[in-house]
């Protein structure tokens, strides 16, 4: 799930960006008004006409679309993209990338829209998306390719903080529930819809036109927010230099970024380039956890000036909310990156065929988001729906371990069902925690560390289904082929692996294929049992007291 929608999904209110205090639209500047919603100031701001926010809703849906597709779109293509390049090594960087780029710069793009002007800021992030759509769509290496998903995540993570500092100037408070709930359904389908979107492109054209198609719709964007997207910072103080250097803190960004890279790096060449203890794997180990002692100390020392401010974090519901959406995005974002590749590479599926099969998962989470927004709304109470995923989720989990060469169709068709329905109920409760619950000051900031978490499980730990799948694949294919040329899987795509061999072999192989990609779903499973833990610490808190 892309870092828009699972702040869209079920919300009730569409909070500032992160760090947007300046813009002051909802009376956040006095203190006590901020502990007290219910004393807060009228809104007195001139919004644009109907005609401009129809236009500037549909510019920044193509985004938002484009933003979800680039997503999951990958997916099925995975398989093509490896055979294209001959390698599997750099699979789970194909998704990492794009994750790792988007969340470590949330706050950082948070910070950005509240010192800078917001319109040529959020084109020229659009920009920055389209610019690494170009570098994947005519990569020659798979290096390249990866360059080309960090490029597009950057991008991402300056629209998505834009989308927030849009939707707060050119809409009034009453009218965000509606446009929350609409945004959610286009960027919930948009998401779940790729893969299938994907395999029939990767089928019928190429896996480079995947990312071809950004080019048009994201021009089109682009040329909408020229036209008619309103300026939103008119009035946002002047700061001297040394105050932007200061409120961008670009010590903890520089020092958070390369120490989760060097993570990140670890799980990737772990037991395929080179072995857990051999000393550059340690030197990462001991990389990642100097950069992060660092980065610890200077949000300490630097307060509420910090990228991810403690009075926040400290916060209970922001605690249990983290944990939720973490392991939440996490185990949804490793289903729905090797779903197509069993369907592909065990069960001989095209490209189209697989992507067709994630159809039940968009359909259960339309399902169980529109059931998880009406509800909220109806009842008030958002917490029930985050149970319902903790309860369903691992049941959902648990039937996809058990998939196997002669699973049938129905029992595909239900388990990823089940995954999708639990997904979709309980994805926006935890963004309604953080609009019910914070004091309206402390709203946008809460709302950056939940983007930010339900980008980095999946980045996280996907990095780690990768370091499963390729170790366990490489232990697989050595044990049921020995003597075979399988010991360097690195330089082999997925399906030219398969490719070397017949007969009995290739049915082992296959076995082998299967027994890698359960291990990777089992990683899931444990992800989606420890949602409840968020769940259970979450407050029972009612939207509609808070509207009160």
């Amino acid at each position: 799930m892309s870092q828009i929608e699972t702040v869209h999904k079920g919300a009730i209110l569409v909070s500032e960006p992160p760090g947007a205090i300046e813009l002051d639209v909802l009376g956040t500047s006095d203190a006590a008004s901020a502990s007290n919603p219910s004393n807060s100031p009228p809104d007195e701001t001139e919004y644009p006409p109907l005609t401009i926010v129809s236009v500037v809703f549909l510019a920044v849906s193509l985004v938002l679309v484009l933003a979800a597709l680039d997503g999951n779109i990958i997916a099925t293509a995975v398989p093509s993209i490896t055979d294209h390049f001959h390698t599997v090594a750099d699979v789970g960087w194909y998704y990492t990338a794009y994750r790792l780029a988007s969340s470590s710069l949330q706050f950082a793009f948070g910070k950005m829209y509240t010192i800078f002007p917001t319109k040529p800021l959020i084109l020229a992030s659009t920009a920055i998306f389209l610019c690494g759509s170009v570098l994947c769509a005519a990569a020659s290496s798979s290096i390249m390719f990866v360059v080309g998903r960090a490029v597009t995540g950057v991008g991402l993570a300056g629209a998505a903080a834009g989308f927030f500092t849009i939707m707060v100037a050119i809409l009034p408070l009453s009218r965000r529930p509606l446009l929350s709930a609409v945004f959610g359904l286009v960027e919930g389908v948009s998401n779940v819809a790729a893969p299938p979107i994907g395999g029939v492109i990767v089928q019928t054209l190429s896996w480079r036109w995947c990312f071809w198609i950004n080019l048009p719709v994201g021009g089109a964007a682009i040329l909408a927010m020229i036209f008619f997207l309103p300026e939103t910072s008119k009035n946002r103080p002047k700061l001297t230099g040394r105050e932007i250097v200061r409120k961008l803190d670009l010590t903890g960004t520089l020092v958070f970024i390369p120490s989760l890279t060097a993570l990140f790096i670890a799980f990737n060449w772990g037991g395929i380039v080179y072995a857990w203890n051999n000393p550059k794997m340690i030197a990462l180990y001991v990389v990642f956890a100097f950069l992060l002692g660092i980065f610890a100390i200077d949000q300490v020392v630097k307060g509420d000036d910090a990228i991810l401010p403690l009075r926040v974090m400290k916060d209970r519901n922001v605690l249990a909310g983290a944990l939720f959406i973490t392991a939440l995005s996490g185990a949804l974002a490793v289903q729905e990156y090797y779903a197509p590749t069993f369907f592909q590479a065990v069960l001989g599926y095209s490209p189209a065929r697989s992507g067709y099969l994630m159809l039940p998962c968009l359909i259960g989470t339309i399902i169980g988001f529109m059931s998880a927004g009406g509800g909220t709304s109806y009842f008030g109470y958002f917490t029930p729906f985050m149970f319902a995923t903790a309860i369903l989720l691992p049941i959902g989990s648990g039937l996809l371990t058990t998939w196997s060469s002669s699973t049938t169709i129905p029992f595909f068709v239900g388990s990823f069902f089940l995954v999708g329905l639990a997904s979709g109920l309980g994805f926006g409760a935890p963004q309604t925690s953080i609009q019910t619950t914070l004091p309206k000051a402390d709203v946008q900031l809460g709302i950056a560390v939940m983007l930010f978490f339900q980008n980095f499980g999946p980045a996280l730990f996907v990095a780690i289904a990768q370091a499963i799948f390729t170790n366990r694949l490489s232990a697989n294919l050595q044990a049921l082929a020995p003597g075979s040329n399988v010991t360097r899987i690195e330089t082999l795509g997925l399906t030219e692996i398969k490719h070397q061999f017949t007969g009995v072999k290739l049915e082992e192989v296959t076995r082998g294929f299967s027994e890698s990609i359960e291990q990777t779903f089992y990683l899931a499973l444990g992800l989606s049992c420890t949602a409840i833990v968020g769940a259970a610490f979450t407050n029972w808190a009612s939207v509609k007291k808070k509207e009160d």
